[in-house]
């Protein structure tokens, strides 16, 4: 799983803002109804990781290098969603979920601002048992 930045808008000129955008090259778009998606953003895979510390120092670290673009983002026209979404995998013999999240990255997500979207998967059994 990774950690994932998006942004997205039913009225968000996504072709617009990546042409002069230093996330041109990172990003992958989509446009108002192609696929499941009913509006026009784009996504940006910042750390392709599972450990979980590894995702958030990852959206850390992305943040405070693209702090100015994800400013300027954020007053585009049309752009109604800033998120970034995290994955963790639920072990299967713990019956609660409990991880606290960095003040650093509260912080950081306030700057922008944006929301931060905590995806909680089922752990995938090991080869050749039920």
């Amino acid at each position: 799983m990774s950690a994932i930045f998006s942004a997205s808008g039913k009225t968000f000129d996504v072709d617009g803002f990546l042409a002069n955008s230093t996330f041109n090259k990172l990003a992958q778009s989509w446009r108002a109804g192609v696929g499941k998606h009913d509006t026009n953003g784009f996504q940006i895979v910042i750390k392709d990781d599972s450990d979980l510390n590894m995702q958030i120092k990852g959206i850390l670290c992305f943040i405070s290098k693209h702090l100015p673009e994800l400013k300027r983002l954020r007053a585009s026209s049309g752009l109604e969603s800033v998120d970034f979404r995290i994955a963790y995998f639920w072990e299967a013999d713990f019956a609660a979920l409990t991880y606290k999240l960095p003040f650093e990255l509260h912080i950081a997500l306030a700057q922008i601002p944006a929301s931060l979207t905590f995806c909680v998967y089922p752990c995938c059994e090991e080869e050749g048992e039920p």
